[in-house]
């Protein structure tokens, strides 16, 4: 997994504060990876893993959690067998009808809330209307060139011909498949 720092290092911030943390980019811009990293870090922070609870509604396991309903209840029963604060991840929650009227509910209990959903489905405006003043939205975006270079372990500083020829190579890959993060996963 690709640490990615210029995102984290905007939601580390308010990991645990009661606001909804809310990232939001196009389909296959890292935001499941995003919310892999923020368990990383809960959990190198002494948070136990046991605290968290994982949903990504695009996974045929959880389709019998598709209405608010169910998730309430689902999470309720979850979270009562759980000592300490709650951590709730939510993949793709657009995909629940009613999402907002859940999640506040959730919020008010006083769970930690982390959701991704697609620019698609999840526009801001949306959640600004369903979720007023509760959230933060962070906008992922594919890698940008900076980003692949890291990823790929390219020299970006050194003046020797075999660094210029690894800063082209990049830069080509780059520009003919985008930074979208498991493209460049498969070229390294």
């Amino acid at each position: 997994m690709i640490k990615r720092e210029l995102y984290m290092s905007r939601i580390r911030p308010f990991i645990g504060t009661e606001l909804i943390k809310v990232m939001t980019g196009i389909r296959r811009c890292g935001k499941s990876v995003m919310l892999e990293l923020i368990k990383e870090e809960l959990v190198e922070s002494g948070i136990s893993s046991a605290q968290f609870i994982s949903i990504n509604f695009e996974d045929l396991n959880f389709s019998h959690l598709q209405t608010a309903k169910s998730l309430h209840d689902e999470i309720t029963k979850r979270a009562a067998e759980i000592n300490g604060k709650v951590y709730l991840f939510f993949d793709e929650i657009q995909d629940v009808p009613g999402w907002h009227l859940f999640v506040n509910r959730l919020l008010r209990q006083g769970l930690r809330i982390v959701l991704t959903g697609s620019n698609a489905k999840l526009l801001s405006s949306e959640l600004a209307t369903h979720l007023t003043g509760r959230y933060n939205e962070i906008k992922l975006y594919p890698f940008s060139y900076a980003e692949l270079c890291d990823a790929e372990k390219v020299d970006v500083k050194g003046i020797t011909t075999k660094a210029d020829a690894a800063r082209k190579i990049a830069l080509e890959a780059y520009l003919n498949d985008g930074g979208f993060p498991e493209l460049v996963a498969e070229r390294t």
